[in-house]
């Protein structure tokens, strides 16, 4: 996930900054507050008079503090509190309907309940239910992604602490005598 910035790195050893939820040499692109949470917004190259449009700012397309990509990154700041202005008097989920039907690359920023909730995400399937022999039925994270050779579906929970200790002390040579004195004096 930090490729480009990586490269930074080993083409020019240039450290990239810590720009927190905002990206690194692109402005704006980041996080931006709505009337009920926030969202991510990544209008990129060429998309910045589409995007002043979109959000009813046309004034900033103009302005000499953010007039090309080089003045947006330096005056991220004020740029971002003016984006702000306007993504913070509409809920997020009809921003991400005004920004995507006008192309502007944009998404949820979900809770963890609203991210298990979404149609992908049960989709795809990384919450997958597995019998527990202590706890029954429960939910949890598998893999993203499947393949055609495995599905990378889960099929057990995971083994209770000590549930295959005697298993293994066999493997290694251990016989029953050997286990019993082993757990009377407490070491397993």
């Amino acid at each position: 996930l930090v490729d480009f910035q990586a490269a930074r790195w080993t083409m020019k050893e240039e450290l990239p900054e810590q720009v927190g939820n905002n990206h690194p040499t692109h402005s704006p692109m980041g996080v931006f507050k709505t009337a009920d949470g926030y969202i991510t917004i990544a209008p990129t190259a060429g998309m910045w008079e589409k995007f002043c449009t979109t959000i009813q700012r046309v004034d900033l397309i103009k302005n000499p503090d953010y007039v090309d990509a080089t003045s947006r990154t330096k005056n991220r700041t004020s740029l971002n509190t003016q984006i702000e202005t306007e993504t913070s008097k509409n809920i997020s989920s009809e921003w991400i309907r005004i920004l995507n039907k006008n192309g502007i690359p944009c998404g949820p920023i979900y809770t963890i309940a609203e991210t298990f909730s979404d149609p992908q995400i049960q989709h795809i399937g990384i919450a997958q239910t597995v019998n527990s022999k202590h706890l029954g039925p429960i939910s949890l994270i598998g893999q993203a992604i499947h393949m055609s050779r495995n599905t990378n579906r889960l099929v057990a929970a995971t083994a209770e602490c000590g549930e295959h200790t005697d298993d293994v002390l066999t493997e290694l040579g251990y016989g029953s005598a050997d286990i019993i004195k082993l757990r009377k004096a407490g070491v397993i």
